[in-house]
């Protein structure tokens, strides 16, 4: 049975491990060590995984994994390489550059998101008070007066109408929660078609696809086993495909960039890998395409985030404002009406 761990947790013991590694020990030193100084709950975890190695005769990446610190083909990366540091470092590399394009957009949408529903509910508490005591106002004027008030006792849109503002936040809610659904399907099932609408995203995946095929390259393994590894032993649905099209080619003797091309890989990148292959270099220097990759990567994030994430904010603001300005209104509205009366 694999025991639950959180992303951070796992990384926490991956890096603590690494860091051993780093001194010259060994990798199951390294788990007698951590054993023999961690405490309470995490202790027993290293017990659990001391217990595996030692009694059961179980290899590393497997009793790590069992403890759900390793996942899918990171064990496939610990057993096939030649050294735990480059292992680890990848597995880590790995793991924080799938989430850049989702941490960029929980920067930029997130705070505007929720102050569009703050605003909503805000009105939909305060429009029953302000439109009752409007209302009641408007009757004695125009009782009083014999007047009839149109434009002037009117209201914004929101504090007119209650069930349309439960209405719309119902909406809007559901609309989130469907557009958060179908993006978690189509990354796991079809991300081809979020590469294709979001080159972003595509250079979160290209240098962990890459870094996959590098990892096991490395290790030895011929390049249509490598495939044929990745296509069995895919971290996602949606990649099987194109490890599946990627080794049908290996096999056929055929280059491979037309297929990164049709999977939605960006043209600068398909152009690059085409490159590569023409030159006969493609395996050689995958690790400097990667890293070239990651760089593009990482400074398209910091000027999305440098660019829109002031204009993010204030966004946010004014949406509220926008909101709380119809209840100064209507309170200004209260005064007018009030002083007509009088």
């Amino acid at each position: 049975m694999i025991s639950t761990i959180s992303k951070e947790q796992s990384n926490s013991i991956l890096y603590s491990i690494l860091a051993l590694l780093k001194i010259g020990h060994s990798l199951p030193f390294c788990i007698e060590v951590l054993l023999q100084v961690e405490k309470g709950s995490l202790k027993k975890r290293y017990e659990r995984i001391h217990y595996s190695i030692v009694k059961q005769d179980i290899p590393i990446s497997q009793a790590l994994a069992k403890e759900g610190i390793l996942k899918n083909l990171e064990i496939v990366i610990l057993d096939n390489s030649l050294n735990s540091i480059d292992a680890i470092n990848s597995i880590l590399e790995i793991r924080e550059l799938s989430t850049n394009f989702e941490k960029t957009v929980l920067k930029l949408f997130t705070f505007p998101c929720i102050a569009f529903v703050i605003g909503l509910l805000i009105v939909y508490i305060a429009q029953p008070i302000f439109y009752d005591m409007v209302t009641t106002l408007v009757q004695q004027v125009e009782i009083s007066r014999g007047i009839k008030l149109g434009d002037e006792a009117s209201l914004m849109w929101y504090l007119e109408d209650r069930q349309l503002v439960l209405n719309i936040i119902k909406i809007y809610i559901f609309f989130i929660v469907f557009l958060i659904i179908l993006y978690f399907y189509l990354r796991e099932y079809y991300p081809d078609i979020i590469y294709k609408l979001i080159p972003l995203k595509s250079l979160d995946d290209i240098p962990l696809i890459l870094m996959l095929m590098n990892n096991l390259q490395k290790s030895g393994l011929a390049q249509d086993r490598i495939l044929r590894t990745l296509k069995e032993q895919s971290p996602k649905k949606g990649w099987i495909r194109l490890f599946s099209a990627l080794l049908e080619e290996n096999l056929h003797g055929n280059t491979i960039y037309n297929i990164f091309q049709g999977y939605g890989f960006p043209k600068n990148i398909t152009a690059i890998l085409k490159s590569s292959e023409i030159s006969k270099t493609f395996w050689d220097n995958m690790y400097k395409l990667v890293r070239y990759i990651i760089e593009i990567n990482l400074s398209r994030h910091k000027m999305i985030n440098k660019t829109f994430g002031f204009m993010s904010t204030v966004c946010g603001f004014l949406i509220i404002l926008y909101f709380l300005m119809g209840l100064f209104m209507a309170m200004f509205k209260l005064q007018s009406i009030s002083m007509s009366i009088m």
